[in-house]
């Protein structure tokens, strides 16, 4: 098996999260396409050899860190890259919050490994041109709450996937008195926004570069 090799290089320039991406969107049937947007850019990208005749490239905050123990690891038949957002995006009713990257056909059917379903939410296309199907997903179990993104693409019979998982708590959990609960609650939505937001940003720039 060919080795992966990655190369990270870093760019001076600035996140531009793209507008009306927050968490709850709506599904719908005829599964919509999103309109290509100005080029989202990060201090940092990586490239990543899959083992096949393509080779993606996305792009991320450079205060990104890879890590190798991503919820969302197993989903995956090859994975590339695991990422962990910094705490700069955290408040306390977020736990934690990822990003990973590789291949996997289970994904591309639109369910992950534990059979939890996908929904598929609409089309976006890529700085590049790339056309990545969107789908979300969410479970909550003694008071926690899991829920994701992942796009994907078929190119050559191999699916390329890049997906989120964020976990979070009730934020009704913090605040003893009403005003306090709407507050944190108001913060609470804000800082997830933020998450779709950043990972709505980087699968803009997904992008297949020829060797």
């Amino acid at each position: 098996m060919q080795k992966k090799l990655f190369f990270i290089t870093l760019v001076l320039v600035f996140i531009f999260p793209l507008s009306g991406c927050g968490v709850n969107m709506q599904t719908d049937e005829q599964t919509p396409a999103y309109p290509q947007s100005s080029t989202p850019s990060f201090p940092s990208d990586v490239k990543l050899d899959t083992n096949t005749n393509s080779v993606y490239r996305v792009s991320f905050p450079a205060d990104f860190t890879s890590t190798e123990t991503s919820p969302m690891k197993e989903d995956y038949t090859s994975w590339d890259l695991g990422l962990s957002y910094p705490k700069s995006y955290f408040i306390r009713s977020i736990s934690e919050a990822y990003v990973d990257m590789g291949t996997g056909d289970i994904l591309c059917s639109g369910s992950l490994r534990d059979g939890n379903r996908l929904t598929k939410e609409a089309q976006k296309i890529s700085q590049s041109g790339v056309v990545l199907d969107i789908y979300t997903w969410s479970e909550a179990g003694a008071g926690n709450i899991y829920q994701g993104r992942v796009a994907t693409v078929k190119k050559d019979n191999v699916c390329y996937a890049v997906s989120l998982f964020l976990h979070t708590t009730q934020p009704e959990n913090y605040g003893t008195h009403e005003a306090e609960f709407k507050q944190y609650r108001l913060e609470h939505e804000a800082a997830q926004k933020k998450i779709f937001e950043t990972f709505d940003s980087i699968i803009q720039t997904f992008e297949f570069v020829q060797e």
